[in-house]
């Protein structure tokens, strides 16, 4: 029987070296003569920059270079790397201006890190301090300190869209609410925090290993910044301890590069804790603003959402993160008359950029708190409220105009409000009320999100399979597993259109520029629904090869050849069969020898979104304000599992860090922009501790553009999370906060100012 792998739950390709230790990480690589890096940051959020004393510390014995602003290319660049123009170059590997605090200044590298970090002591810097702002709403003002030159009005993303007409739909509407939602900064917090070495060859070339999701854009944006051909550079990544959207960015590679190509050694950079949280990339705080018109049924006439988004010092991914969270927030409720309009503001704080759901997650925290409250003034359940709303399969994305060629959310929401109780939960209620000081509450959230960025973005990847002398296929993308396990899911889409074992695929963990096939990188939930269609595709080439040489050993013709299983036989002769290795044995050493290598390109012929729900139950202590998620039901519209084992890893995680954001997540600054809990002992991340009992139900629709019928689910597991456990605590204690994170402080005077009993 031929094993079907589309759908099974086989084990990582990356977990044997990943439980044994052995898997290797930029930041466990040593060269020989191999210098390491520090910088110096900024103790101002706004000031020019009138010297900079370099002398002292390049006098330090072990110190081999020292470098500021004067020292490297002044080349504007963008750190996301969109090639477009909605992403500004705005930023420089030393500026004379700074913008943030933190942000760097100087560089050393020296023999020993100690010594490094001593040199940076020496560095004398004067500064000319500058007004500073660091509010979105302070920034839009006239008059207000102006962050960038070319951006007078600190406006460097404005974006509005209309389809049909609001106007029209709000005179139609019977009840029109108008609310306001506010969301913070927060940190990725990889366990792998962001690093890299930097080498010089012998031939001039640079070679790059980073913990990056973005290989070849990355060399794409060195190349700019240090003003040297991208032919001269070759990025390596290998494994990467997670990323999140965050290494989805160029940080600290220039610097490090810069000091490599100065020196002529090997350079070391890697982030404390303090330096990833301080000059990395952050989720963007922005305000929202939602305003929606109903009929009395709860039939929707017009949904408008303004978003207000702080980008920090410099663009990074803030005005494309505010785009897509217009173009995706649109679609999952039916409505003719829909307006978006979106601004990104500079700021004096931390840079943000790029983290998982991409500007999603704030959108539809405000849109899903926001129609619980709608249902509420209507007197209708909220799932009975969505029920009526929701879009169906064949319905069209008011965005893009594109028909949904599969779409499960409405049977998700009917087995999730099943799943957790949703019918008996005014009794559960009441009677938890009965019994002390704790209140019981139930919530859901609701999300649609793209598999892919198109038709916003270029969306292209590449796979290269080799077939080996032993029966093997060695497996070469450019699309970078950074975690997620896209690694697995290829070797299996390889693997059963080959006809091979699954042990018989190999995927290498590290890409390299030079000798990856391209790939536009890890982002947007796009490794599957774009990725496998390459491998897809790459394994079909190699398959029609090996069918060839098989046929002349079998004296068949290639159309009459099966496989499976490893194994090779004529159709309607399956008790004469050769293996996968004898087939690549006569390939390599027969009369005709070749190598047989498969190849394929893929570029997005559609953007599938994934659909879903999540349903939370949460207890309330009202003498305290603590919030205790007991039970989360995640319902998720995938298209096709490929790996269940590997999606529910991703549920696990994205609920994890949707609890974090929604209950405890926030960077705190002092009143000069400086970070006050730049550590994890006052970042507050939910631990394993805080999980609730998390229930999966797994819709499989069969999308018809994506591999085996897959769409995404990578970053979708974490959108609705906020959404879900806000309506649930506003459910247990009658009154909506429409800001997270939902800490013990703000429920308690929330409830205090409500008159309740605490």
């Amino acid at each position: 029987m031929v094993e079907n792998l589309i759908g099974a739950r086989a084990p990582k390709v990356d977990a044997p070296a990943k439980v044994t230790g052995t898997a290797v990480y930029t930041i466990d690589m040593r060269l020989p003569g191999m210098l390491h890096a520090k910088v110096l940051g900024s103790p101002h959020a706004h000031a020019r920059i009138k010297y900079v004393d370099l002398s002292m510390a390049r006098s330090l014995p072990g110190v081999v270079a020292a470098i500021c602003h004067q020292d490297v290319p002044h080349i504007p660049f963008s750190t996301a790397g969109h090639p477009s123009d909605s992403t500004p170059d705005d930023t420089y590997i030393f500026d004379e201006k700074v913008r943030y605090v933190g942000e760097p200044v100087a560089a050393v590298a020296a023999e020993t890190l100690e010594i490094a970090e001593k040199a940076l002591s020496l560095i004398k810097v004067e500064y000319e301090p500058l007004p500073s702002v660091f509010d979105v709403f302070e920034a839009l003002k006239p008059g207000a300190p102006v962050i960038h030159d070319q951006f007078p009005d600190n406006i460097h993303g404005d974006f509005t869209k209309e389809v049909g007409s609001v106007e029209r739909g709000f005179e139609e509407a019977d009840l029109i609410l108008e609310e306001e939602f506010e969301m913070p900064i927060v940190q990725h917090c990889t366990l792998e925090t962001h690093g890299c070495i930097a080498s010089l060859e012998s031939s001039g070339r640079l070679v790059v290993w980073s913990s990056t999701q973005i290989p070849f854009t990355l060399r794409r944006i060195l190349a700019k910044g240090l003003d040297i051909s991208a032919s001269r550079i070759n990025v390596i990544k290998p494994a990467v301890g997670g990323g999140f959207g965050g290494k989805q960015d160029v940080v600290h590679e220039p610097i490090c590069a810069a000091l490599a190509l100065k020196t002529g050694r090997p350079v070391r950079f890697f982030c404390d804790r303090k330096e990833d949280i301080t000059i990395t990339r952050t989720r963007h705080s922005c305000v929202i603003r939602m305003k929606t018109g109903v009929m009395s049924d709860g039939t929707l006439t017009a949904r408008q959402m303004e978003m207000f988004t702080n980008s920090g010092a410099y663009s990074s991914h803030g005005p494309i993160v505010t785009i897509y969270a217009g173009v995706m927030w649109a679609p999952l409720y039916r409505c003719s008359n829909i307006k978006f309009v979106g601004k990104t503001a500079y700021t004096n704080l931390t840079v943000g950029g790029a983290f998982r759901g991409y500007g999603v997650p704030q959108a539809y925290y405000a849109n899903e708190c926001h129609f619980n409250n709608l249902s509420r003034k209507l007197g209708m359940d909220p799932v009975e409220f969505r029920l009526k709303n929701l879009v169906e399969k064949g319905d069209r994305d008011p965005m893009t105009n594109w028909t949904f060629g599969s779409c499960g959310i409405k049977d998700c929401v009917v087995k999730g409000a099943g799943k957790i109780g949703w019918e008996n939960r005014e009794a559960v209620k009441a009677e938890i009320a009965r019994n002390g000081s704790r209140r019981r509450g139930y919530g859901l959230a609701c999300y649609s999100y793209g598999s892919g960025a198109a038709p916003y973005a270029q969306e292209t990847t590449s796979a290269i399979i080799k077939f080996n002398e032993g029966g093997s296929a060695v497996l070469n993308i450019g699309s970078a597993d950074i975690g997620q396990g896209s690694d697995t899911i290829f070797a299996q889409i390889a693997a059963q259109t080959l006809g091979l074992k699954y042990s018989d695929v190999i995927v290498p963990s590290e890409i390299s520029t030079d000798v990856s096939p391209y790939d536009t990188g890890t982002y947007a939930s796009r490794q599957t629904y774009i990725g496998g269609p390459a491998v897809k595709l790459a394994a079909e080439d190699t398959l029609r090869q090996i069918k060839e040489v098989a046929a002349e050993i079998l004296k068949s013709s290639p159309e009459l050849i099966e496989t499976g299983n490893s194994e090779i036989w004529v159709s309607g002769q399956e008790d004469n069969r050769i293996t996968f290795a004898e087939v690549a044995q006569e390939a390599i050493y027969g009369r005709h020898p070749r190598q047989i290598i498969g190849h394929a390109t893929w570029n997005a012929i559609g953007n599938a979104p994934s659909f879903g729900v999540q349903f939370a139950e949460v207890e309330v202590d009202t003498e305290t304000g603590q919030v205790d998620v007991l039970n989360m039901v995640a319902a998720y519209d995938v298209g096709k599992a490929v790996n269940p084992t590997t999606l529910e890893g991703q549920l696990d995680g994205g609920i994890a860090q949707g609890m974090g954001y929604a209950l405890t997540e926030s960077i705190k600054f002092d009143q000069k922009g400086k970070i006050l809990n730049a550590d994890l002992k006052d970042y507050k991340l939910p631990t394993a501790m805080d999980m609730p009992g998390i229930s999966y139900i797994i819709e499989e629709t069969m999308e018809p553009t994506g591999p085996f019928g897959a769409k995404c689910i990578g970053e979708p597991a974490l959108i609705p999370t906020a959404g879900a456990i806000a309506n649930a605590v506003s459910d247990a204690i009658g009154v909506s906060i429409n800001s997270i994170p939902l800490n013990p402080e703000k429920v308690f005077k929330t409830m205090q100012n409500r008159g309740e009993q605490c």
